[in-house]
């Protein structure tokens, strides 16, 4: 998924006011959760360029399909977060977790997978 196709599925779901600058701090928000919590530990990205509004429309998001249901889920919690509709907030980050910890067991699996061949060929 690029930034733009993430911002243009929170608008088409639900039609808000905030700023595509107001958003993309939403998206760098979680970004830099993916980096320093996963990302980074594991030695797989060592430093990430926050996007801004010049940030070209199809640079792909750092978590790949099928993965990429998470930033559908953590756009809408930041919403109803400032909406102050809590209820439909509490749903969205409940999703956006479930997604999150399948990216987690992915790419964790993926890395010891990585680490295991690179021992077999050496």
């Amino acid at each position: 998924m690029t930034v733009a196709e993430a911002l243009q599925r929170l608008d088409t779901l639900h039609p808000n006011h905030y700023t595509k600058a107001e958003k993309l701090v939403w998206l760098n928000r979680m970004e830099y959760q993916l980096l320093t919590e996963l990302l980074m530990p594991l030695g797989l990205m060592n430093q990430f360029t926050p996007y801004t509004e010049q940030t070209p429309d199809d640079t792909l998001l750092l978590a790949p399909a099928p993965f990429d249901g998470m930033y559908d889920h953590w756009l809408e919690s930041q919403l109803f977060y400032v909406l102050r509709d809590f209820h439909a907030y509490n749903r969205a980050v409940d999703l956006y977790n479930r997604w999150y910890a399948q990216y987690i067991r992915y790419v964790l699996r993926e890395s010891k997978l990585r680490v295991s061949r690179l021992s077999v060929l050496s």
